[in-house]
């Protein structure tokens, strides 16, 4: 979170953020429960 922030704070339109790995959904499931929902509240 602290990494995102950063480029929020630093007006970027965009960041991306990717998993390399064999577990995609548990990256997508884990990333839209903590990082989303710290981002929009």
């Amino acid at each position: 979170m602290k990494a995102i922030t950063g480029y929020v704070e630093a007006c970027f339109d965009a960041v991306c953020i990717s998993e390399i790995g064999p577990d995609q959904r548990g990256f997508v499931d884990l990333y839209r429960s903590e990082v989303l929902r710290q981002l929009s509240g």
